[in-house]
């Protein structure tokens, strides 16, 4: 029999956050033994001439509900052997394990690789470039749209990524438009 004695708020809450936290994860292979967890991957944006935003997402490793503490870096080599610039930052439950970092005292105009740490664990390494001072005689954008993965492999995105283009716009994709498994082919 179904004793409803012990179902309260709390409890109805704390499933529903167990439930979103766990669909958060879908797609995402868990390794068991990692302290932490980055779900989505790194990405940088809203270049100045002097700086530049660096973004990720990362869970801790025994799925506790606590703040995570980490760094980041910023090079001028996919090494890391000249880091121009890091910090500190740390991230928790009240922001979606969320990290956004303002990397400032870049020279404009110049291409960087960035990275975190968390627990040990380091992400996936990423370029950036700030923007450059005064006018340029060239600009070359990358422009992706309608992106479903299910539907095809996306080679575009690799050529884009070797290539050396000043930005890249992704317009949206359909990953929030049908549900899982809806529109895709088997």
């Amino acid at each position: 029999m179904f004793e409803t004695s012990h179902i309260n708020r709390r409890r109805v809450i704390q499933g529903m956050g167990l439930t979103l936290g766990l669909a958060s994860l879908r797609g995402f292979e868990v390794v068991a033994a990692a302290p932490a967890y980055f779900t989505h991957g790194i990405a940088s944006g809203d270049p100045l001439s002097d700086r530049v935003i660096l973004w990720t997402r990362v869970l801790p490793g025994d799925g506790a509900a606590k703040t995570l503490a980490g760094t980041w870096e910023v090079a001028e080599d996919r090494q890391f052997d000249r880091i121009v610039a890091r910090g500190e930052t740390a991230t928790g439950p009240e922001r979606d394990y969320t990290v956004k970092v303002d990397a400032t005292g870049l020279k404009p105009g110049k291409g960087y690789w960035f990275r975190f740490v968390f627990n040990g664990v380091t992400s996936a390494v990423g370029r950036t470039r700030t923007m450059p001072v005064g006018s340029v005689e060239a600009f070359s954008v990358a422009v992706c749209s309608c992106s479903n993965y299910p539907q095809g492999y996306f080679n575009a995105y690799k050529d884009i990524a070797e290539a050396d283009v000043d930005l890249v716009m992704h317009l949206g994709d359909y990953i929030y438009e049908y549900a899982q498994g809806v529109y895709a082919n088997p």
